[in-house]
């Protein structure tokens, strides 16, 4: 009988990295968007956006009572001047345009 030879072992090769897979964005969740309304104590004369906090800003638009607006704010903030008369709030109404409104006659909706 003729020895056997020996069984080829396994060839040295370097190993392949398996593929990266791609690396996922990081989730940033979504802030809490604040709601306000445009309180129907504005009246038929509506309610004017500012493009600046002051009577002196000029006029972006009028928004008509009940108008859902997004504030543009931290939400504890937003909290805190929500109805107070000399305070303004940074907002965007719905067709995307931004602006201040004075506090006191928006609600949180």
């Amino acid at each position: 009988a003729q020895p056997t030879a020996p069984a080829p072992g396994p060839v040295n090769e370097a190993p392949v990295p398996a593929p990266t897979p791609p690396t996922p964005a990081p989730t940033v969740p979504e802030p809490v968007k604040t709601k306000l309304k445009v309180s129907n104590s504005v009246g038929t004369g509506g309610l004017r956006m500012r493009k600046y906090p002051s009577l002196g800003g000029a006029l972006v638009m009028t928004l008509s009572a009940g108008t859902i607006l997004v504030a543009l704010e931290p939400i504890e903030k937003v909290k805190a001047k929500v109805g107070a008369a000399n305070k303004w709030i940074y907002v965007r109404e719905p067709g995307g345009k931004r602006g201040y409104v004075s506090a006191q006659y928006v609600q949180l909706s």
